[in-house]
């Protein structure tokens, strides 16, 4: 499994590589773009793991919930 250093909004679980989507995947679905998803995640509004490479995933229920206007 890999390694995630979780940021400000923490995930309780540590979630499947298959449940994590990019901040690219969430832009291109039209929530919002990647630089405002940065800043909700900077602010713990939106809680998101981060690879070891630095990227920046959030969890499938997180992005429906995002995605249907619960996280705003």
């Amino acid at each position: 499994m890999t390694s995630i250093n979780t940021e400000r909004a923490t995930m309780t679980t540590e979630p499947k590589a298959d449940d994590l989507l990019k901040l690219s995947e969430l832009a291109r679905r039209g929530v919002a773009c990647e630089k405002t998803l940065r800043g909700w995640i900077a602010a713990g509004i939106l809680p998101a793991a981060k690879t070891p490479g630095g990227h920046y995933r959030i969890r499938r229920a997180d992005a429906e919930r995002l995605m249907h206007g619960g996280a705003r």
